[in-house]
């Protein structure tokens, strides 16, 4: 079987939110709960948090070992270099970017993800229009280094625009999720002081639960709504050479070039089952 080596990528500068990764929810740094998803995914061979050379980041070294995962120190601006490093040292066949504020990622898309991706011998795969900050990005790391070889490396943030909205010959992989799981305009991702307020609500109303499964969420919204959950459409994002975008129109966009791409439509009742599967393998 082809080696997948997880990265987590995280530093200690954010700006809107301060030092965000390590902020303590419950008994937990933040940074802490998404390694334990991320751990809880079958189809990762070894786990990394890529964090840069810069001195405020050690601590984040230290928290990788503290938590049973590898730790890596390379580039502060440009995290393919990180990647690539990594998957290197790994010999492996794909790296898997996850952001480190991406506290609900879902390890039953990345365990699908994968096992898709090594099927369809993808150089790069996704899972769309579910909330911002569910899921990761699989790369095989040849594609990975084409995209090295031709990308701008000081717009490296842009990624995923520029896979998607540049002349690559990738090999593109597109899941689409059962669709009562489909809200592109929520966002799970940890960036700003309201993101954090969201979390802890949804942590404090989901207590009781072993692990939280974004169904767990979705069903928690209907009921009690979260606050600060739903994005505006017409919010403009920044794009490469100092460019916005509405972010709706953007959306879009996105579909329209999903389009040219391979496109699997996920059973209806996929994640259920495999929800079942881990909560009754977890009681024996």
């Amino acid at each position: 079987m082809p080696k997948t080596i997880g990265c987590i990528i995280a530093r200690t500068n954010s700006r809107r939110l301060p030092k965000k990764v390590l902020r303590d929810i419950g008994n937990k740094k933040l940074i802490e709960h998404l390694i334990d998803r991320v751990k809880r995914a079958h189809n990762i061979d070894k786990i990394y948090l890529c964090t840069s050379v810069d001195p405020d980041d050690e601590i984040l070294l230290s928290i990788a070992k503290e938590n049973g995962i590898y730790g890596y120190a390379g580039s502060k601006e440009v995290v393919i270099d990180r990647m690539l490093n990594v998957a290197a040292f790994e010999n492996a066949d794909n790296v898997i970017r996850i952001t480190g504020d991406n506290i609900f990622c879902d390890e039953i898309f990345t365990d699908k993800m994968i096992e898709l991706h090594n099927k369809h011998k993808a150089d790069y795969t996704r899972t769309t229009t579910l909330p911002l900050g569910v899921t990761s990005e699989i790369f095989s790391v040849s594609g990975l280094k084409k995209i090295y070889s031709s990308l701008d490396l000081d717009q490296t943030e842009y990624l995923t625009y520029y896979i998607f909205f540049s002349e690559n010959n990738l090999r593109k992989l597109i899941l689409y999720p059962p669709s009562i799981m489909k809200n592109p305009l929520f966002s799970l991702t940890v960036d700003t002081p309201e993101d954090f307020e969201r979390t802890l609500f949804i942590m404090k109303h989901l207590k009781e639960k072993k692990v939280i499964y974004l169904d767990d969420i979705l069903n928690l919204n209907k009921t009690t709504p979260i606050p600060y959950l739903e994005i505006s459409r017409n919010i403009k994002i920044n794009f490469p050479n100092n460019t916005k975008k509405i972010y709706g129109e953007y959306l879009e966009e996105l579909e329209e070039k999903y389009k040219t791409c391979n496109i699997v439509k996920l059973e209806d009742d996929f994640y259920e089952k495999d929800k079942t599967k881990r909560i009754n393998k977890g009681r024996k």
